[in-house]
């Protein structure tokens, strides 16, 4: 943990479960064996009014509208409505007169929610991205982005995640450059002018990624639960080298 960025923050007190309503930072809760009384009872009376009310249900709205369409989603929706059963959320027209009212930790429990969409929003979002780039670039043969996704299943030391996207790039490198690709050198196209006149080359441009992101990864160590952002491990946009 201590390889990531944080900050000291005391969930007993209000301005801190406050901040996390606000936040849009991707987090990582961790919450020790039958800590669940201990949170309950600690947090559970936790009841934010006006503006940070206001702002908790917008926020946990919004990440339900805009995950509704991922099939993913879709196929657990028995599931999600299981969890929203403990949350305090406005019922719909609909609901409005059956079901139970959630117990007086709703509102952490919407809180604890909004956190864990908000990391399958994210993940999503960028999947989406790749695949918008697949798209547009099918039916043009040249160096792009591609989704490709590692399974880690067997590397039993890892605990999440079981299966990342990598992403890797594909395609040829080939003149003009300047409209495909947008990461090149002006070498490369010196290169890529001699290939097109036929003179040999002991290697010829390649299409790689030029820039990469971070993925954390939660592990089992020696000294136990470990979390640390891996650099370098999602490829996000391609050039020609």
């Amino acid at each position: 943990m201590e390889s990531l960025p944080h900050q000291l923050l005391n969930l007993s007190e209000e301005a801190a479960l406050e901040r996390l309503v606000q936040s849009e930072e991707p987090s990582v809760l961790l919450f020790p064996q039958d800590s669940g009384a201990v949170l309950e009872q600690h947090l559970g009376d936790w009841q934010p009014e006006g503006t940070v009310l206001q702002l908790l249900m917008g926020k946990l709205q919004a990440v339900i509208q805009e995950l509704r369409d991922i099939p993913a989603f879709q196929a657990n929706t028995g599931l999600f409505q299981h969890l929203l059963s403990f949350c305090y959320y406005p019922p719909g027209p609909a609901e409005a007169q059956a079901g139970e009212r959630p117990p007086s930790s709703g509102k952490l429990h919407a809180l604890l929610l909004l956190k864990a969409l908000q990391t399958v929003r994210a993940r999503w979002q960028e999947r989406r991205k790749v695949l918008r780039q697949n798209r547009s670039a099918r039916h043009q043969a040249h160096c792009r982005l591609q989704e490709l996704t590692i399974d880690l299943h067997d590397r039993k030391f890892i605990v999440m995640p079981t299966v990342y996207a990598a992403n890797n790039c594909e395609g040829p490198c080939k003149l003009p450059l300047s409209t495909r690709v947008p990461s090149f050198y002006s070498h490369t196209v010196l290169l890529l002018g001699m290939q097109e006149r036929g003179s040999p080359l002991q290697r010829a441009p390649c299409c790689v990624p030029v820039r990469y992101s971070d993925q954390l990864i939660i592990s089992l160590s020696a000294e136990g639960l470990e979390v640390r952002k891996f650099p370098n491990m999602v490829a996000e946009e391609c050039g020609c080298r």
